[in-house]
C-alpha cells in the first residue's frame, strides 16, 4: 500500500508540472474534449514490468460503446492546443473517465481481474474503474486530432511527449490469475507516468530499467487490503 500511496504522489507532483499549459494565453486554443475523444477506438493496456501484470482499461470509452454497453461510462476534460512559433504545435488532453471497464491479466496472460468487454456483451458482470489522464504531443500546425495510435506511432510528424495516467478499479472481481479465489472482491490499480521526449540523448531517462517509464504499476488485490 505505501508503495501504491508514493506512486499516485508521484504522479500528482508529475501533473502538476503540467497546469501551466491551460492558463489563458492569446497563443493557446482551447477545444472541447469529444475533438480527441470522437476519433479513439483503443482501450489502453498498462504493463507492469516487475510482475508482469496488465491492466486493459477502457479510456476513451470507446470499447463499450463498439459493443453497445450502457455502464454509464463518462469522460471529461479538455484539449489545448499552444502554438510553438515554428510550424508545429503542442496538444495537452487532461481528462478524467468514470465507470469505464477494467479488465487484467498476469504474466502467463492469465485473468486476473474483471472482464472484457466482449465477455461482458455475453453477459459476464462488469468491473468498473476511474481514471485521470494527461497526454502532450506536438504535430504540425493546424493537423487534425489522432489517434492514440498515431501518436504513440509518429504518424504524420507527431512526437510523443507525455501520457500519464492513474486508475483506480474498485469493488470488482478478482480471477484466478491474481492469485487470488476467482470472483474474490477486489481491486486493480495502476499508476503510469510516462516521459517519451525528455532532450537525453536516448530519448528517456536515465533509469535503472532503461525504459521512458518512471512509474510503471500494475496491482490485482482483495478489498480491504
Amino acid at each position: 500500500m505505501k508503495t501504491a500511496k508514493k506512486s499516485v504522489v508521484v504522479l500528482a507532483v508529475v501533473f502538476s508540472l503540467f497546469l501551466p499549459t491551460w492558463s489563458a494565453s492569446a497563443q493557446v486554443q482551447h477545444l472541447p474534449l469529444s475533438s480527441f475523444i470522437d476519433v479513439q477506438f483503443e482501450a489502453a493496456p498498462w504493463t507492469d514490468p516487475a510482475s508482469g501484470n496488465v491492466l486493459v482499461f477502457d479510456l476513451y470509452g470507446a470499447r463499450a460503446a463498439i459493443f453497445g454497453l450502457h455502464l454509464g461510462t463518462t469522460v471529461q476534460g479538455g484539449v489545448a492546443i499552444r502554438d510553438l512559433g515554428n510550424g508545429t504545435e503542442r496538444v495537452t488532453v487532461n481528462w478524467q473517465t468514470r465507470n469505464a471497464v477494467c479488465a487484467g491479466f498476469n504474466a502467463n496472460g492469465e485473468p486476473a481481474f474483471g472482464r472484457l468487454p466482449v465477455e461482458i456483451a455475453a453477459g459476464a458482470p462488469a468491473s468498473l474503474g476511474d481514471g485521470h489522464t494527461i497526454v502532450e504531443f506536438t504535430q504540425p500546425s493546424g493537423s487534425p486530432m489522432p489517434t492514440q495510435f498515431e501518436i504513440l506511432s509518429g504518424i504524420g510528424g507527431r512526437v510523443a511527449e507525455n501520457f500519464m495516467t492513474s486508475v483506480m478499479c474498485q469493488n470488482g472481481e478478482l480471477r484466478v490469475g491474481s492469485g487470488f479465489p476467482e470472483g474474490t472482491r477486489g481491486f486493480a490499480q495502476t499508476t503510469q507516468v510516462a516521459l517519451l521526449s525528455t532532450g537525453v540523448p536516448t530519448g528517456c531517462p536515465p533509469e535503472k530499467d532503461g525504459d521512458c517509464f518512471p512509474a510503471e504499476k500494475v496491482r490485482f488485490m482483495p478489498t480491504g487490503h
